[in-house]
């Protein structure tokens, strides 16, 4: 097996694996439900967990083609992924660049 494509299996991996832990333990060790930022802490990271178990998954099983079903959950996976990074470019914009913007005009 060519050598960066087991450091990137081995990364897809722990990325899987710590981001699950960190959904766990912010979970019990934290309110995140209690604000926007707490809230899309915990879902972005849920979605990346998500998507490199997927990545995990196909690392394990890899076909040539996706059957029906992999292909609707990589689909979904994919899109969630593409509505968390919608919903931080919101919060970036309400939280730190709108305000900025409106502090700057005379």
């Amino acid at each position: 097996m060519n050598l960066l494509r087991l450091i990137g299996d081995v990364a897809a991996f722990v990325s899987a694996g710590s981001g699950i832990v960190f959904c766990a333990a912010y979970a019990v060790t934290a309110p995140w439900w209690k604000s926007d930022e707490g809230r899309h802490l915990m879902t972005f990271t849920a979605l990346l967990s998500i998507a490199f178990s997927w990545i995990s998954y196909r690392v394990i099983v890899a076909t040539a083609t996706l059957s029906p079903g992999e292909a609707l959950s990589r689909a979904a996976v994919y899109s969630a992924l593409a509505a968390g990074m919608v919903w931080r470019l919101a919060l970036l914009w309400r939280r730190q660049i709108g305000p900025g913007l409106r502090r700057r005009r005379p």
